[in-house]
């Protein structure tokens, strides 16, 4: 596959799973029997025991479906790690907000295939199926079953390439109306308009011509979970030897090797557009960080190698966690490309597909200083306010508090946390909370918790005088 180095084109004018709550020490259940008339029950209302509940209360309590006055027993807790917060003395100082720049090593180049350690940058399939044999083991015995079926589905070599594209280069591309229609993330003057996208791919090879398959090949755009950190994206990170130096998107192989051209997106504010705004959980940006990277490939395939291979237009999507959410909003942006282009499976695991409900559970849980990632909402803060570019809202309101908005403390800033690239490590001294220092729904527009808890109040009292009637 060669691809065509990103045209020049003349610019145009003018919402996851949440991991589970940590153990934060043993304390002893609630004793029975404490539900009184009246639910939701009492023991809704008591110290938060995440001994017992990984909410802290029994589930029942969060989703409003208690329908006993007997306390329900402890649930069963999943175990995972969870990073131990720096000391507040230890918070970093301000240089930690220096000017970002990329690896010492650079970014590696558009529209090239990625250096590989074996023969003409082609991964065999015999080390594909022993990286990912090596990556079902190391899950032990939950994808057992999987791993005999490796050894079918792995099929095809595989090539890693970075291709790049803009708004600008695809609409160049577009044949038939104004491209605006069917990509209004990237109409002249949107938040995407003149930025750089950038994705790795991932390319089905025969293992007995090392040629590309021909014939009409489906397309896979893989989505995963972003980080606050804009180098640490699949064509960053991506090794020259998979063997050795495994990273996280290795199953992504599974998709290349079984013969489908692979599409992971480094997401808008990452790796090539880093300079840029870093936005989280944001529908638009992952539609303007997929669509035209797909657009760009199906033109560079299809005028290839005599036109022996195609893109076919029909598309899977996949993702987990955030990725989950990316994939849902790349599946619609997709679909609304009509011209033929279809999504024909989605998968989707582990994502907070009703973000508005999720959020509203997870302001409850900060403002009782019980949530247990509360960067994933500092990230939220940055996002989803009348400061980020990315979001096209009208609205003045910023999700973030005005306290963690300070333009004089970096420290106390939301934008510039996104804008430095803090790593979620690097954030935990920043955040407030029992470990740190005041409440954890301080970093929140303190009117809209105010709202949310009210609220959550008035239907509990609501819903006990139902129950008593």
């Amino acid at each position: 596959m060669t691809i065509p180095p990103k045209e020049e084109v003349d610019e145009a004018g003018p919402s996851t799973t949440f991991p589970p709550r940590p153990d934060l020490g043993t304390k002893p259940p609630p004793n029975e029997g404490l539900a009184t008339a009246g639910i939701p029950a009492e023991y809704c209302s008591l110290d938060s025991n995440y001994t017992c509940y990984s909410a802290g209360v029994p589930s029942c309590c969060i989703f409003d479906t208690c329908n006993s006055q007997q306390q329900p027993p402890c649930e069963e807790i999943e175990t995972y790690f969870v990073s131990t917060p720096v000391p507040p003395d230890e918070v970093p100082l301000p240089e930690l907000f220096g000017e970002l720049s990329p690896p010492k090593e650079g970014l590696r180049a558009c529209n090239e295939v990625i250096p590989s350690a074996y023969p003409d940058n082609i991964i065999p399939r015999e080390v594909v199926l022993a990286v990912l044999e090596g990556t079902i083991d190391s899950f032990g015995e939950a994808f057992a079953s999987f791993k005999a079926l490796l050894s079918a589905m792995a099929e095809y070599d595989v090539r890693a390439h970075k291709i790049c594209t803009s708004c600008e280069e695809v609409f160049s591309l577009w044949e038939g109306d104004d491209a605006s229609d069917v990509m209004p993330y990237c109409k002249p003057g949107s938040f995407a308009s003149g930025r750089t996208f950038s994705a790795l791919v991932l390319e089905p090879i025969d293992p007995a011509t090392k040629a590309p398959i021909a014939g009409k090949v489906a397309a896979t755009v893989w989505n995963w979970a972003t980080r606050p950190d804009p180098f640490y994206a699949p064509t960053i990170v991506w090794p020259n030897d998979i063997a050795t130096s495994p990273v996280e998107y290795l199953p992504v192989l599974s998709a290349a090797t079984a013969g489908t051209y692979t599409i992971i997106p480094d997401v808008l504010g990452n790796a090539e557009d880093w300079p840029s705004t870093r936005s989280y959980v944001v529908k638009d940006v992952y539609s303007a960080s997929a669509v035209p990277i797909l657009l760009k490939l199906k033109n560079a395939i299809d005028g290839a190698d005599g036109g022996c291979t195609e893109i076919d237009k029909r598309v899977s999507i996949v993702g987990y966690s955030e990725g989950g959410y990316a994939a849902v909003a790349v599946a619609n942006a997709v679909d609304i490309l009509n011209d033929g282009w279809v999504h024909t499976h989605t998968a989707v695991a582990g994502a907070p597909i009703k973000l508005a409900t999720a959020q509203l559970e997870v302001i409850v849980d900060m403002s009782k200083d019980r949530y247990p990632f509360p960067a994933f909402i500092a990230r939220l803060g940055n996002s989803y306010s009348s400061t980020n570019p990315d979001m096209a809202t009208d609205a003045q309101q910023p999700f973030a508090s005005l306290e963690y908005l300070d333009e004089d403390d970096p420290t106390k800033n939301l934008i510039e946390w996104a804008r430095a690239g803090i790593s979620y490590e690097e954030m935990f001294p920043l955040l407030p909370g029992p470990d740190t220092f005041g409440t954890q729904s301080d970093i929140l527009n303190s009117d809209f918790v105010k709202m949310v808890v009210v609220s959550r109040f008035l239907l509990w009292i609501v819903s006990a005088s139902f129950e008593l009637r």
